[in-house]
């Protein structure tokens, strides 16, 4: 099944036959006919951007995401197919998992990877939806083994209540949860994007679904480099005090070197562990500090937001204080700040933030808009909050 990320870039059928140790065809024109994305969808988020998962947590996946799972969940018709005799390098449904029965023969392509697979394996078949705007479109999940067609099955019968009641409903979560960790990693991955675009109180819930000792594993691979995240996460919920030492470090390194890389992550997973003593290092490395970049704080500043919003919210108190440090420091940092204080109704920045706005030269205009927003909220505080 082509269920992530990594399939955008290696095609589900060739993961099949390296999976299955079929020897892979090396055909010259094989790779112009297979599509190379489909499932995440790359957006550029503005400060007050809004989405269907808006309150998605946008430590582990910062930006909308659909899955498989989403594309099951919203056609109206799946079938299960295979060539197509009479058209060679085409489909044939052979069976309807969703809606109205499908017989007439469908034209997409039929790549030669999958043909082979399709060949190899005669009882399987090709997982196509239908496009949900335009029904003579379809679209292809890839190849399904067992593994794969069973959780389809089980998905399309809780579709109806999960469409229902939104794509971060509870049951979705547990449902998806365990199968992370799962032998299959087409499987894992699907779980890893499903839990990974959640809130972050309900990560936190989820946290024990994933072994511990699997969560070590992928923050030790390379080829899983972009997913660490969502493990960085768990780590701090799931760890042992090994492993919170293990937090400890990784922040103080990427602190001492001006390392981004999975800055937010590791912050967030600090504060989890260390709560206001974190805050107060946050404020100390960062927020006090006139040599960060803007990159770094956005990374630690993401954190708070995160913890303020959906995590340690007793922390807020704290974080508003801090807030008002990195303001002094970095008056620049004045839209994410505003966002947030109006998300938690804490009019207490308003002077300080009206000051930027009046003194600070080169304000950019969505800083601008943020802080008249903010203020005009905090005038009214006891009628707009």
């Amino acid at each position: 099944m082509r269920l992530s990320r990594t399939q955008a870039i290696i095609p589900s059928a060739f993961r099949a036959y390296i999976q299955k140790g079929i020897p892979t065809p090396m055909e010259p024109n094989t790779t112009k006919h297979i599509a190379a994305g489909g499932l995440l969808l790359f957006c550029t988020l503005a400060i007050f951007g809004f989405s269907s998962l808006v309150n998605a947590c946008v430590i582990c996946i910062p930006y909308p995401t659909r899955t498989t799972a989403d594309y099951l969940v919203e056609s109206e018709t799946v079938v299960l197919a295979r060539e197509n005799p009479d058209k060679p390098w085409s489909y044939i449904p052979i069976e309807t998992l969703k809606g109205e029965t499908v017989l007439s023969p469908i034209d997409n392509f039929l790549n030669s990877i999958t043909r082979r697979l399709l060949e190899t394996y005669p009882e399987r078949g090709v997982v196509l939806v239908r496009d949900t705007k335009d029904q003579k479109k379809w679209r292809s999940l890839g190849f399904a083994d067992a593994e794969d067609e069973k959780m389809i099955r089980e998905i399309i019968r809780q579709a109806p209540q999960w469409q229902q009641l939104g794509p971060l409903n509870e049951s979705r979560l547990i449902f998806f949860a365990n199968y992370l960790g799962h032998e299959d990693r087409d499987l894992h991955e699907l779980a890893y994007l499903e839990i990974g675009r959640a809130p972050y109180n309900q990560i936190k819930q989820l946290g024990t679904k994933w072994p511990l000792d699997q969560i070590r594993a992928l923050l030790r691979d390379p080829v899983y480099f972009e997913w660490h995240p969502l493990a960085i996460l768990m780590l701090a919920h799931n760890g042992d005090a090994s492993d919170r030492k293990y937090i400890i470090d990784n922040f103080s390194s990427l602190a001492r070197f001006g390392s981004t890389t999975n800055l937010s992550a590791w912050t967030t997973a600090l504060i989890e562990i260390q709560e206001e003593e974190a805050v107060v290092e946050v404020e100390e490395k960062y927020f006090r500090s006139s040599s960060r970049s803007q990159e770094e704080l956005v990374a630690v500043t993401t954190a708070l937001s995160e913890h303020g919003s959906n995590g340690h919210t007793h922390l807020r108190d704290q974080i508003v204080r801090s807030y008002s440090i990195l303001l002094d420091q970095h008056p620049k940092m004045a839209s994410y700040v505003a966002k947030d204080l109006m998300a938690w109704a804490r009019p207490e920045l308003s002077e300080k933030l009206t000051t930027i706005l009046d003194n600070v030269k080169d304000t950019d205009p969505l800083t601008a808009y943020a802080i008249r927003l903010y203020l005009a909220k905090a005038k009214n505080v006891n009628t707009s909050w």
